[in-house]
C-alpha cells in the first residue's frame, strides 16, 4: 500500500525531501472517483490529508430499514446548507443479497439555492453533527447521525513518481528503493521456474486448506494460480474434488461491487502479484479472490465494507451450521484476511467507531486473523486499517533484513516482512497463445526492437515482475499465519482444519498469531 502522491503532504516525509504537491495524475484519480482532498482541523501538524468521495455519505443499512423517514429527516437538517440527500428509490439497489452490517451509499446533491457544481460530504456531515449535538432532537436521530460516515478512498499504489528516477509501488521504474514507496515493478523472466509443490487435499489435516481472503485488484490468469476450477458454487467431489484450485472466486459477492476497468492503471496486476507471494510462501493454502481495488490503486471504502460484511456473513453461516450439528461446508470458512491498502482518517480517535473497525472486530471475534500493510509513506503516522488494534500491521524489510526506507513505522506496526525487490506473478497473457515456458523461449529469428514505451501492462506477459511495497510484506505474514495453522492442526486433533466451531477457530487463530509473533521476536 502506498500513498505518496495521493495523501497530500503538509510537510516532507523524509529529511531534505520536498513536500508533495497535487500532481496532474492525482487530479485525474480524484475526478474518476468523485473525490476531494481536505486537511481537516484534527490533522493540523500531521503529514497526510484525508481523501474522501465528495458527493457520497455512508448510512447504515439497518438505520435506513428501521426509520423509513430517515432521508427526509436528514434533509430537513441540511436545509440552507446547499446540500440534499437523494431519495433512495432513485438510487441503484444492490439487491436482497446485500450483506448485513454494510453501509448504504447515499448520493449527495446540490440544492437549487446552492452552487450547482459544488457538493462536499464533509461540510454536509459536519452540519448534521453540529445540529444533532447542539439541538433538542430525538435520541434515535442523534444515534443515526453518529453512525453516518464519509466514504474514504484507500490507496494501494500511486500513478506517478514524485521525482525523477524513483517511483512508487504502482509505477514501472528501476529496481532501486531509496525513497518512500519507490521500487516500481519491472518485468522478470522466470525461465520455467516452478512454484513450490502443493500437497494434495487428502494430506491436509482435516481435509481443509486454510482460506486467505485477498481483497485487492482481483487475480488474473496465471498457471501458478488457476487451474480452471475455482468458482465457489462448484460441487466438491470428495477430498480430491474439482474445486481445489489455488484461487477461489465468489461471484455473488463480486456482483455487489462496482469496479471501473483501467487496464493501464498504476496498480494493474497488484492482486495477482499478492496471490503469487501466497502461492510461494504457503502453497497448501487457498485464496478467496474479491476485487475491491480499481486498477488505478483506489479502493472505495463502501466496497471494502461490503466485501468484509460478506466474509463475516459467510463465516457466521458456516459456524452456525457446525454448531447445529448439521452439514457444514468448512471449506468456505475464511481464516485470514489480507489487505494491502489504507488511508489516513480525518480523526484518528474516531477511526475506532467506524463501520470498518466494527466489521474487523466482528471478524476477529469469530476467529479470523486480519493482516494489513502499514503504508509506504516513511512516516510514523498510523495508516488505517493497519493501525487498528485488531489488525496485524505489517511493515516492509529490504533484502538485507533492515527497514525499507519507504515503509511506515512506529510502535503501531506489529510485524515486519520482506517487501522490497520481491519477485512474484503478474497476469499472464502469452502473445503466442502458448504456455508460460513457451512464452519465455526465444525464436530462431532476430526479433524486432520493441518501440512501445516502458511500463505498459502487456510488458508483463512473461508472467512475473519485481516490485516493492508494504503491500507485498502483508501477504507474507498472511502466509506465515496459514502455515502456523496447518502446523498446529497436524499435531493437535482438536484444532484440525475441518473443525470450524467458534471455540476452534478462535483458538487456532490465537495459536497461529502467537507462533508468528514469537518468530518475529526471535528474528528481531
Amino acid at each position: 500500500m502506498s500513498g505518496n502522491d495521493r495523501q497530500v503532504s503538509s510537510r516532507a516525509a523524509m529529511p531534505g525531501r520536498p513536500a508533495h504537491e497535487a500532481l496532474p495524475p492525482l487530479g485525474r484519480v480524484l475526478g474518476r472517483h468523485g473525490a476531494a482532498v481536505r486537511a481537516l482541523p484534527d490533522q493540523a501538524g500531521q503529514a497526510y490529508s484525508t481523501i474522501y468521495r465528495s458527493a457520497v455519505l455512508q448510512i447504515p443499512e439497518e438505520d435506513i430499514a428501521r426509520r423509513p423517514s430517515l432521508i427526509d429527516d436528514l434533509n430537513r437538517v441540511l436545509e440552507g446548507t446547499g446540500h440534499r440527500l437523494a431519495p433512495l428509490d432513485r438510487q441503484q439497489s444492490r439487491g436482497e443479497r446485500f450483506p448485513k452490517h454494510a453501509h448504504r451509499r447515499v448520493r449527495l446533491d446540490a440544492t437549487a439555492d446552492g452552487d450547482a457544481d459544488y457538493v462536499d460530504a464533509w461540510e454536509a456531515l459536519r452540519a448534521l453533527r453540529d445540529f444533532a449535538w447542539t439541538n433538542d432532537v430525538d435520541e434515535g436521530l442523534r444515534d443515526v447521525v453518529r453512525r453516518i460516515e464519509l466514504e474514504h478512498l484507500l490507496f494501494g499504489a500511486t500513478e506517478q513518481p514524485p521525482q525523477p528516477d524513483t517511483s512508487t509501488e504502482g509505477h514501472p521504474a528501476t529496481v532501486s528503493f531509496p525513497w518512500p514507496g519507490s521500487g516500481g515493478h519491472s518485468p522478470v523472466a522466470l525461465d520455467g521456474l516452478e512454484p513450490p509443490a502443493r500437497r494434495p487435499l487428502s494430506r491436509i489435516p482435516g481435509g481443509r486448506r486454510p482460506l486467505i481472503a485477498v481483497l485487492d485488484t482481483g487475480i488474473g490468469s496465471h498457471p501458478w494460480l488457476r487451474d480452471g476450477s475455482g468458482h465457489d458454487d462448484e460441487v466438491r467431489e470428495g477430498v480430491e474434488g474439482v474445486c481445489d484450485s489455488f484461487v477461489l472466486d465468489d461471484a455473488q459477492v463480486q456482483g455487489l461491487i462496482e469496479i471501473d476497468e483501467v487496464r493501464d492503471g498504476a496498480d494493474y496486476g497488484h492482486g495477482t502479484f499478492i496471490a503469487g507471494i501466497l502461492r510461494q510462501a504457503c502453497p497448501d493454502a487457498r485464496v478467496l479472490n474479491i476485487r475491491v481495488m480499481h486498477d488505478d490503486g483506489v479502493v472505495r471504502e463502501n466496497d471494502l465494507l461490503v466485501a468484509l460484511a460478506a466474509v463475516l456473513a459467510r463465516n457466521r453461516a458456516v459456524q452456525a451450521d457446525f454448531a447445529a450439528g448439521g452439514e457444514s461446508d468448512a471449506s468456505k470458512f475464511v481464516d485470514v484476511v489480507s489487505l494491502s491498502a489504507g488511508y489516513y482518517p480525518e480523526d484518528a480517535d474516531a477511526a475506532y467507531t467506524t463501520r470498518l473497525f466494527f466489521l474487523l472486530e466482528e471478524l476477529s471475534a469469530c476467529g479470523v486473523l486480519i493482516v494489513a500493510s502499514a503504508g509506504n509513506d516513511s512516516t510514523d503516522v498510523p495508516c488505517y486499517p493497519a493501525g487498528m488494534p485488531v489488525v496485524l500491521s505489517v511493515g516492509a524489510l529490504d533484502p538485507d533484513g533492515l527497514r525499507a526506507p519507504f515503509s511506515n513505522f512506529g510502535p503501531w506496526v506489529k510485524c515486519w516482512a520482506r517487501g522490497a525487490a520481491v519477485i512474484s506473478t503478474m497476469p499472464f497473457r502469452s502473445a503466442t497463445g502458448g504456455d508460460l515456458l513457451e512464452a519465455l523461449v526465444a525464436t530462431t529469428e532476430q526479433p524486432p526492437l520493441d518501440p512501445r514505451p516502458h511500463g505498459r501492462p502487456d510488458e508483463y506477459d512473461s508472467g512475473a515482475a519485481l516490485w516493492s511495497g508494504t503491500s507485498f510484506a502483508a501477504p507474507l505474514v498472511a502466509a506465515e499465519l496459514a502455515r502456523a495453522m496447518l502446523a498446529e492442526a497436524a499435531v493437535n486433533g482438536d484444532l484440525s482444519m475441518d473443525r470450524v466451531g467458534l471455540e476452534h477457530t478462535l483458538e487456532r487463530a490465537r495459536v497461529a498469531s502467537a507462533s508468528v509473533r514469537a518468530g518475529q521476536a526471535t528474528s528481531a
